[in-house]
């Protein structure tokens, strides 16, 4: 069942330490928990979700980094369950970005930005990458230890 919304929170998701940078702009409902957010992100760039990931972000009521996505007793730290918990309880304008880790063994680094709160209306989905002052659609393919590139025209 789909949730009615007012709101559309705005991300900018940039993989890190990759030249040249690698990103995509998302739009999602402010009703999204953390792990319909990282769907969303495997789904803009193109990934099969086949590995553990976590967010980092601060919690507005301490001020505290704190772990999200999918526990793990291996790694020997506290993670809220993604499915719980809320990006609106965490994203605002004052608490606008997050870091977001994909694949622990080759870490994928990424950062999350916050970039506006639209009204519902105002839904415009666009998924690109900035090189060399174009706009260029492109699709990043899981590979072990490894990133493969295709380009998209």
């Amino acid at each position: 069942m789909k949730k009615k919304f007012d709101q559309v929170y705005q991300f900018k998701i940039t993989l890190r330490d990759i030249k040249p940078p690698i990103w995509r702009r998302i739009q999602v409902p402010e009703t999204y928990t953390f792990w319909d957010l990282h769907v969303a992100i495997q789904d803009a760039m193109g990934w099969e979700d086949y590995h553990l990931h976590e967010f980092k972000i601060a919690d507005p009521s301490t001020g505290l980094k704190v772990n999200i996505g999918i526990p793990d007793e291996d790694f020997g730290r506290e993670i809220l369950l993604g499915w719980k918990q809320k990006i609106a309880n965490y994203f605002s304008v004052e608490n606008s970005s997050a870091d977001y880790t994909y694949d622990f063994g080759d870490n994928w680094e990424h950062i999350i930005k916050l970039e506006k709160i639209l009204p519902r209306d105002k839904i415009l989905i666009t998924q690109y990458v900035l090189l060399e002052n174009e706009h260029v659609r492109l699709k990043i393919v899981e590979v072990s230890g490894d990133m493969k590139i295709f380009w998209k025209s």
